[in-house]
């Protein structure tokens, strides 16, 4: 995938997919650290995170 594509697809995303992706992929924060600081629980955090890679793939 080219990086326009995945540019593309990744401000797709529905904001909290994209917030939960972003934080997990580029900034390198594991599932509890992303839960901690967006208060969310790590089953909403997971789904965020599987629902993005659907969107994505």
């Amino acid at each position: 995938m080219s990086y326009p594509v995945l540019l593309k697809a990744v401000q797709s995303l529905p904001p909290d997919c994209r917030v939960v992706f972003c934080m997990s992929i580029i900034e390198g924060f594991s599932i509890l650290e992303i839960c901690e600081r967006l208060e969310i629980s790590k089953q909403t955090a997971e789904f965020c995170l599987q629902k993005a890679w659907r969107i994505i793939d």
